[in-house]
C-alpha cells in the first residue's frame, strides 16, 4: 500500500519471498528496482548486471523496471573472465568454491560452535540446521540436488555466468560448505579456450548424492546486503566519466565506444540537471514547510513579545523570518552545501599530481582569507544599514497610519524629510558595503581564474616532461575542471555574503526572542472563575532597553497600589493624563508584568495564567481602540470563524451598538475594512465595547470607555451596572461623569484642590499644634516578670508556647536538646560508676557487702504563678549561658509601655507628660490612637538592642488609660498582650504653624549674632 510513484530508484535486499510479492507491484508504479535476491536473476526480461562485464545489458531494464544483482560468487568470476571472453571466446569453466557456514545464518554458526566445543569434551550435539554434524566435516552448499547432480547454489552460479558471459561458456561448479564461521573464498577457477564442451558425456559434479541437504533460509543481516549493493552501484558510477573517454578511447580508437560513452555522459548530465531541478523543488518545499509550521509560531511570539515588551523590535521578527526563509529557499544555500566537497576535490587533485594539489591548496587559502577579510569589511556596515532601513520602515508605517493628519495639515514635506534621512543613511551604508564586497569578490574571481590557468600550465608541463607517464592529457584537463569546482564555493560565498550576512543577523534576532520569551500558554487552565480581583502592593517602572544606561533607581509609574474588587462591584479610577491609569490596566490584564507585588483573580496570578483560558474570563477595552480586518461579528466575537449569533447580539446590545450595527450595509456581516477604516471613531468604540462584553467575562477592564462617544453613547455607561450586575468590572477614565456609576471611586494622581482664604489662613497659621518626641515602645508587664535562663547554655529543641499565650502551673513551656548534657552526664557517670565499682569492691572485701546504693540526681523546678502569660521566646536554637529562653509574666498584672527615648530628646521628656500611643500589631484597617502618661523615666542611658550598635536610649514607662482602651478595644474586638509593638508620641509642648516656619530662621539668626 506504499506509494512509490514519486520514487525514482528503490533497492531491495530482503529475500526472494519479499521480492516476489512486492517488487512487481512497485515497478508498475514507474519506480526502478535494483533487487539483491535471487528471484529475478534468471528472468530473461530482467537484466543481470555486473558493471565491469555487461554494462550494455542495462538498456533492457525498461521491460519490467527491474535490475537484478548477481550471486556473490558470480560477480568476481564475471569480472575476471569477461575480458578474456571478449578477446577469445571461453568454451568451458570449472569452478570450485568453499563458503563458510555464516551464509546459513546465525543458527548455523551457533551449531558449528557448539558441535566443535562438544567434540573436545567428548560430547555430542545433535544437528538441527544441517542433516549431519558440520564440525570437522564438509557438505555441499545449500539447496536440493537437481537431475544433473548439482545443488541449487551450483546451478545458480552456472546459469548466472551463462546469462552474463554468454551461453557458449559452459560452467561446472562445485560449492562446498566449509567449517569456518565467516569467510567466502573461490579456491579454483579453470577455463579452456577453443574446446568443444559438448563431447564430454559425463556429469561434472564432484559431490555425490549421499550428501544431499535440506533447503533452509538465508538469514544474513540486511545491512551487509545493502552495503554490498551500494558498492555495486558505486562501481557503475566509477567507470563512467571523462577519464574513460580520454584514456580508454584514445588507446582503443573504437568509435562505437566513443559514441556510447558520449551517450552515457550525456545521460549523466541530464540526470544531474534533473537532480538540480529536484534540489530546487526541495528548497521550495522547505519554504512551504517553514511558512506552515514556523511562521505561525513566530507571528504569535512577536505579538506577545511586543505586548509584554520582552523585545522592543518584535514587529521586525516577521521580516527577519522572511529574510531567513528567502535565503534558505534561494540558490545561495547551495554554496554552503557545496563547500564540504571542496575538501574532497582537493584530495582528488593531490591524487592526480602533488604539484597541482599544492597549488590548489595555496589558492584555496588565499580565497578563504579573502572571504574572511570580506566579512570583516562588510559585517558592521551591513548591520548599520539594516538598522537605518528598519527605522525608515517604521517611519513609513507611522506616516501611513497617520496619512489623514499628514494630508490635512500639510505635513508631507516634513514627514518625507524625516523618512528620507533614514533611507539615505541606509543607502550610504549599503553602498559602502557593496563597493567593498564587489572589489573583494572580483579579486577572488581573478585568483580562481589564475589558479585554473596555472593548473593547466603545470599539467601540460608534467605531460610533456614525463611523456604522459606521470599524467595523461585527460588528467590535465580534468585537473583544471576540478580546481574550478574546488574553489567555486569560496568564490560564490564572497559574492553572496550580503544575503548570507543578513540571514545570519535575522536568525540571531529570532533566536534571541525564543531564548528571552517564555510562552504562558503551557499553564494549566482554571475552569471556574467567580471574579474576585485583588491587587497587592504592585510597583511598575517602564523597562529601559538593554543598550541604554540603566538608572540607579527605577522610575516607578505605579507605586504600592493595593485594592480589592468583589464580584458585581464597579471600581472607577480617576486621574489626569500620564497618572498611570493605562499602565495599571495593562498590568491588571497581565499584558505587562509588575516589578513587585501581585495581581490575582480568584487567587490565581494573572500574569502566569494561560492566555487562551484567561481570555475567556476577561473583557478589555484599551485606550487606543484597534479592530481587525473582517466583519463586525468576527470583531465582536474576538475573530472566531463561526461565532454564536446570540452571544454576539447580546454583547452588542449591552454596549448599545445593536441598532447602530443594523444600520450598516450588511449589518453584522458588514466588512469594516483594514483596521476598521470603514467605521467612524464612535462606531469603532462601540464595537470595541461589545467585544469586551462578549462571552460574559468575569472581569472587565475599560480604559477611557467613553472616548469618541456622543451623548447617547455616554449614556451606555450608566446602564452597564443594570446589564451586568453579576460581573466584576473596573473602569478607568478621565471623565468625572463616570463617578456617578462607580460605587468605589479612587482619585488617582495629584487631584488636590486647595482653597486659600485670608482669614482661614491666618487662623490656621496661629492654631496650636502639638510638638512631640517620637519614641518606639513595647507593651510589658509592670511587675513580677520572670526571665527563664539556662545556667550553662544549650540547644533548644522545641518551644511549646508563643508570644502572648497564657500559661499556668504544670504547663510544658519548652524542651532542650540533651545532647551536651547526656555527653557530660555519660562521661561523669562512667567515671562515677568506675569509682563506685572500686569502692564496692573494697567495701565488699572489708564488710562482705554486695549491694551498692546510688544517690538520687538533683532536680531543679521552675515555679510559676497560678496563671501567667508568655512575653517573649528565644527563636534561635542555641543559647549561651545566661541568655534568656522564655519571659513569663502573670496574666493579672497591669500592662504598661516601655518606650525607648533617644538620648538627644531626653531634655524635653519628664514624668507626667501626656503620650499618644498607636499599636501597629492590631489587625485593623485604621489603627486607633490611645492616650497615656509618662510614669517613670530611667535615670541613665541603656543600649538599644533593636537599633544599630552605638545608639543609646532612655527607658520611659508609659501608663495606658485602661478605661479608654477597654472601651475602644471592646468595640473593635482588640486585645492587648505583652510583647506587642507600639509607637509612642510623648507630647512635649505646643507650637503654632508660624513657629514651625519661623523657629529655624530665628535659631539661625541667633547663632549668627551671638558673641563668641
Amino acid at each position: 500500500n506504499i506509494d512509490f510513484s514519486k520514487v525514482d530508484i528503490a533497492f531491495f535486499a530482503a529475500g526472494s519471498e519479499i521480492s516476489k510479492q512486492y517488487v512487481p507491484q512497485i515497478a508498475q508504479q514507474g519506480c526502478i528496482i535494483i533487487d539483491k535476491s535471487s528471484f529475478f536473476r534468471l528472468d530473461p526480461e530482467v537484466p543481470l548486471i555486473v558493471p565491469e562485464a555487461n554494462l550494455v545489458a542495462l538498456q533492457n531494464y525498461t521491460r519490467k523496471n527491474i535490475i537484478a544483482n548477481p550471486n556473490c560468487c558470480t560477480i568476481p568470476i564475471a569480472v575476471a573472465l569477461k575480458p578474456l571472453d571478449n578477446a577469445a571466446e571461453i568454451k568451458r569453466i570449472v569452478i570450485s568454491t568453499y563458503q563458510s557456514v555464516s551464509g546459513a545464518g546465525r543458527a548455523a554458526m551457533d551449531e558449528l560452535y557448539n558441535q566443535t566445543k562438544a567434540k573436545y569434551v567428548f560430547n555430542e550435539v545433535q544437528p538441527q540446521i544441517f542433516p549431519k554434524q558440520i564440525a570437522f566435516n564438509l557438505f555441499p552448499h545449500i539447496g536440493h540436488f537437481s537431475n544433473d547432480g548439482s545443488t541449487t547454489e551450483e546451478s545458480k552460479i552456472s546459469l548466472e555466468l551463462a546469462k552474463i558471459i554468454g551461453p557458449h561458456a559452459k560452467a561446472t561448479v562445485t560449492c562446498v560448505r566449509e567449517i569456518t564461521l565467516a569467510d567466502n573464498t573461490i579456491n579454483s577457477i579453470e577455463f579452456e579456450l577453443g574446446i568443444n564442451f559438448f563431447i564430454v558425456n559425463k556429469s561434472e559434479n564432484f559431490v555425490g548424492q549421499e550428501h544431499k541437504l535440506i533447503n533452509y533460509q538465508n538469514q544474513v543481516e540486511p545491512y551487509d546486503q545493502l552495503e554490498n549493493l551500494r558498492a555495486e552501484i558505486l562501481d557503475i558510477l566509477e567507470k563512467i566519466g571523462i577519464p574513460t573517454i580520454f584514456h580508454c578511447h584514445a588507446r582503443s580508437g573504437n568509435l562505437w565506444t566513443l559514441m556510447w560513452l558520449s551517450v552515457i555522459i550525456g545521460s549523466i548530465y541530464f540526470i544531474y540537471g534533473l537532480l538540480q531541478v529536484a534540489r530546487s523543488f526541495t528548497l521550495i518545499k522547505v519554504g512551504e514547510w517553514l511558512d506552515k509550521t514556523v511562521a505561525p509560531t513566530i507571528f504569535g511570539y512577536s505579538i506577545s513579545a511586543s505586548a509584554t515588551r520582552t523585545n522592543t523590535a518584535a514587529s521586525q521578527l516577521l521580516r527577519d523570518f522572511q529574510t531567513v526563509k528567502t535565503f534558505l529557499t534561494s540558490t545561495g544555500i547551495n554554496t554552503l552545501f557545496d563547500a564540504p566537497w571542496s575538501i574532497i576535490y582537493i584530495v582528488v587533485i593531490f591524487l592526480i599530481h602533488p604539484y597541482i594539489g599544492i597549488l590548489t591548496l595555496i589558492g584555496a587559502v588565499i580565497i578563504v582569507s579573502t572571504a574572511f577579510f570580506n566579512a570583516a569589511a562588510t559585517n558592521r556596515t551591513l548591520g548599520e544599514a539594516t538598522e537605518f532601513s528598519i527605522k525608515g520602515m517604521v517611519q513609513a508605517d507611522i506616516a501611513n497610519r497617520n496619512s489623514e493628519v499628514v494630508e490635512a495639515m500639510g505635513m508631507m514635506k516634513n514627514v518625507t524629510a524625516n523618512w528620507h534621512k533614514f533611507n539615505i543613511a541606509s543607502l550610504e551604508k549599503q553602498s559602502i558595503a557593496s563597493y567593498r564586497n564587489g572589489a573583494i569578490s572580483n579579486f577572488s574571481r581573478f585568483i580562481r581564474n589564475i589558479m585554473q590557468m596555472l593548473v593547466t600550465g603545470i599539467g601540460a608541463y608534467v605531460v610533456v616532461s614525463t611523456r604522459g607517464e606521470a599524467m595523461t592529457t585527460g588528467g590535465m584537463i580534468m585537473s583544471s575542471i576540478i580546481v574550478g569546482r574546488a574553489l567555486a564555493p569560496f568564490d560564490n560565498a564572497i559574492e553572496l555574503w550580503k544575503s548570507m550576512s543578513g540571514a545570519i543577523k535575522s536568525y540571531k534576532n529570532i533566536n534571541q526572542l525564543f531564548n528571552a520569551f517564555t510562552s504562558r500558554d503551557e499553564a494549566m487552565p482554571i475552569p471556574h472563575v467567580k471574579g474576585y480581583l485583588t491587587v497587592e502592593n504592585i510597583y511598575y517602572a517602564t523597562p529601559v532597553p538593554p543598550y541604554l544606561a540603566q538608572p540607579a533607581v527605577p522610575r516607578y509609574i505605579l507605586k504600592g497600589i493595593s485594592f480589592a474588587v468583589q464580584p458585581g462591584e464597579i471600581l472607577a479610577i480617576i486621574g489626569p493624563s500620564a497618572a498611570g491609569k493605562s499602565t495599571l490596566s495593562k498590568v491588571l490584564v497581565g499584558v505587562w508584568k509588575a516589578h513587585s507585588g501581585s495581581v490575582r483573580l480568584d487567587g490565581g496570578e494573572i500574569y502566569r495564567w494561560n492566555r487562551e483560558d484567561f481570555g475567556k474570563h476577561v473583557g478589555y477595552l484599551p485606550q487606543g481602540i484597534e479592530l481587525f480586518s473582517g466583519t463586525v461579528k468576527q470583531n465582536i466575537a474576538r475573530m472566531l470563524e463561526n461565532p454564536d449569533p446570540e452571544k454576539v447580539i447580546e454583547a452588542a446590545k449591552i454596549a448599545g451598538a445593536h441598532e447602530m450595527i443594523l444600520r450598516l450595509p450588511d449589518a453584522y456581516d458588514s466588512d469594516i475594512g483594514p483596521a476598521g477604516s470603514n467605521l467612524s471613531g464612535g462606531q469603532k468604540q462601540r464595537i470595541g465595547l461589545a467585544r469586551a462584553f462578549y462571552g460574559n467575562p468575569k472581569l472587565i477592564i475599560l480604559d477611557e470607555p467613553n472616548a469618541n462617544l456622543d451623548e447617547a453613547g455616554e449614556n451606555i455607561l450608566y446602564y452597564l451596572d443594570r446589564f451586568i450586575n453579576f460581573i466584576t468590572k473596573k473602569t478607568d477614565s478621565n471623565r468625572n461623569d463616570v463617578l456617578q456609576v462607580a460605587r468605589s471611586p479612587i482619585l488617582f494622581g495629584t487631584y488636590v484642590i486647595i482653597f486659600f482664604v485670608l482669614v482661614g489662613g491666618i487662623w490656621g497659621s496661629c492654631a496650636p499644634l502639638d510638638s512631640a518626641a517620637v519614641a518606639g515602645g513595647i507593651v510589658v508587664a509592670s511587675t513580677n516578670r520572670k526571665v527563664i535562663q539556662h545556667h550553662e547554655g544549650g540547644i533548644i529543641a522545641n518551644i511549646f508556647v508563643n508570644q502572648g499565650d497564657s500559661v499556668k502551673v504544670g504547663d510544658k513551656l519548652l524542651e532542650l536538646e540533651d545532647v551536651k548534657i547526656k555527653s557530660h552526664y555519660e562521661s561523669t557517670l562512667s567515671q562515677y560508676r568506675h569509682a563506685l565499682a572500686t569502692e564496692s569492691r573494697l567495701i565488699a572485701e572489708r564488710d562482705d557487702k554486695e549491694k551498692i546504693e546510688f544517690p538520687e540526681l538533683l532536680q531543679n523546678d521552675i515555679n510559676l504563678p497560678d496563671v501567667a502569660r508568655i512575653i517573649d521566646t528565644q527563636t534561635s536554637g542555641v543559647v549561651a549561658p545566661g541568655n534568656p529562653i522564655l519571659e513569663i509574666a502573670p496574666s493579672n498584672d497591669n500592662l504598661i509601655i516601655e518606650a525607648q527615648v533617644p538620648s538627644r530628646l531626653i531634655d524635653s521628656v519628664h514624668e507626667g507628660l501626656v503620650a499618644k500611643i498607636r499599636f501597629s500589631a492590631f489587625k485593623s484597617r485604621t489603627t486607633p490612637l490611645f492616650s497615656g502618661r509618662v510614669v517613670k523615666l530611667s535615670p541613665d542611658i541603656v543600649q538599644d538592642r533593636s537599633q544599630k550598635a552605638g545608639e543609646t536610649v532612655y527607658i520611659a514607662r508609659i501608663e495606658i488609660n485602661m478605661e479608654e482602651f477597654n472601651r475602644i478595644a471592646k468595640a473593635k474586638n482588640l486585645e492587648l498582650h505583652p510583647g506587642m509593638q507600639a509607637e509612642v508620641q510623648i507630647v512635649t509642648g505646643t507650637r503654632t504653624l508660624l513657629r514651625y516656619l519661623l523657629d529655624p530662621i530665628t535659631d539661625t539668626m541667633f547663632r549668627s549674632f551671638k558673641e563668641k
